[in-house]
C-alpha cells in the first residue's frame, strides 16, 4: 500500500519506521497539502486508465473476444508503461516534445480508425474524440511532427485573461 505524507520532515522522519509497518511511505515535501495532491492525483490516474479499460472490454466483446483472455494480455503489457511514463513527463517537465507514440499526424490518422471502429461496433466513443480534437487542435497549431505528450499544452483551463 502506498501512503503519502507531507508537511514537517522532523515529525516525519521521527514517524517514519512505524509509518513503514503500514506500507510504503513517501514523504513529498513541507508543504501538509502535497500530500492530498498525490492521493487525489493518483486516484484521478486510476480512474482515467480504468474508463478507458471498461470502453476497450465493451469493444472488444462486442467484436466477440473473451474479456478475460483480452484481459490478461493486456496486464501482460502494463510493465511497458512506467518507462513511457517517466518519459512523457520528462518532455512536460522541459517542454521537448518528441514524437513519442509517433507524431501526432500518423497518431491522429489512427485515432480517427479508433473512432470508426467504435462506432461501427456500438461502443460510444467520447473520449476518443476528445483526445482526437486535442490532435488537430495541435496540429492545426504547427505542431504535428510532435508526440502525444504535447498534448499536454492544450490541457490549461483558459484563465479568462
Amino acid at each position: 500500500m502506498q501512503l503519502p505524507f507531507s508537511g514537517s520532515s522532523a515529525a516525519f522522519a521521527a514517524c517514519e519506521p512505524v509509518l513503514r509497518e503500514l506500507g510504503t511511505v513517501t514523504h513529498h515535501g513541507e508543504d501538509a497539502g502535497l500530500a492530498a495532491v498525490e492521493f487525489l492525483a493518483q486516484i484521478a490516474v486510476s480512474y482515467e486508465l480504468l474508463i478507458g479499460y471498461l470502453h476497450t472490454l465493451r469493444l472488444v466483446q462486442a467484436e466477440g473476444v473473451d474479456v478475460v483472455e483480452f484481459a490478461g494480455r493486456v496486464g501482460a503489457s502494463l510493465p511497458a508503461y512506467p518507462p513511457l511514463l517517466t518519459s512523457m513527463a520528462q518532455a512536460v517537465k522541459n517542454g521537448d516534445y518528441g514524437p513519442d507514440l509517433g507524431p501526432l499526424t500518423v497518431q491522429a490518422a489512427l485515432m480517427d480508425d479508433l473512432i470508426g471502429h467504435r462506432h461501427a461496433a456500438g461502443v460510444e466513443a467520447v473520449r476518443m474524440r476528445e483526445v482526437k480534437r486535442l490532435m488537430d487542435r495541435r496540429i492545426a497549431g504547427g505542431h504535428g511532427d510532435q508526440g502525444f505528450s504535447s498534448l499536454f499544452e492544450l490541457l490549461a483551463e483558459p484563465t479568462g485573461t
